[in-house]
């Protein structure tokens, strides 16, 4: 991501902590500016209480109340949004709200439904690109580590390392 960009963040990509750390330290860093609904920090919570019952709540209400902490700023109430096309699913029309209300020209997500929901959508999200399985190891995400586009920009992306960050085509990633 180049900066200047708005990017919503859906909770598929601040659950994996290898995802989580990668998008945030950009943050930090000003590669991007995100954006996130409420209800995406409450899922993110949510999943990792319910799926990883291994794991101490404690310290997954601590992870997350961190979240909360740093992207106090980036956080949008979604509930008086207005302008999320039908065609996308009841259950993920807050993370469209975020970006739509955010002013993202991205939503990063790794769930191909949303992707093919905002495809098939006359959404006015400017260069709304959606990347998935790019960072994280979910191999149900797809493999083809391919930018989807949705108003024909470019295409190609590549992974890199094990950890797969995504980077553009045709850039190589730092020597280690």
């Amino acid at each position: 991501m180049i900066p200047g960009v708005v990017a919503a963040l859906d909770a598929d990509v601040l659950v994996p902590i290898v995802a989580s750390d990668f998008l945030l330290t950009a943050f930090d860093l000003g590669i991007f500016e995100p954006v996130v609904s409420i209800e995406v920090l409450a899922e993110v919570e949510r999943t990792l209480i319910e799926d990883f019952p291994h794991l101490d709540p404690v310290a997954i209400r601590h992870r997350v109340e961190s979240m909360r902490v740093v992207l106090e700023d980036q956080t949008i109430d979604t509930s008086s949004v207005k302008g999320v096309p039908d065609a996308i699913n009841a259950k993920d029309r807050h993370v469209v709200a975020a970006a739509l209300e955010g002013e993202a020209s991205v939503i990063v997500t790794n769930d191909s439904a949303r992707r093919s929901e905002i495809d098939a959508s006359d959404l006015e999200l400017d260069s709304a690109i959606l990347i998935g399985a790019c960072l994280s190891h979910d191999s149900s995400a797809g493999s083809s580590g391919r930018l989807r586009s949705v108003r024909g920009r470019p295409q190609g992306v590549r992974l890199s390392g094990h950890g797969g960050g995504a980077l553009p085509a045709g850039t190589s990633s730092p020597q280690r």
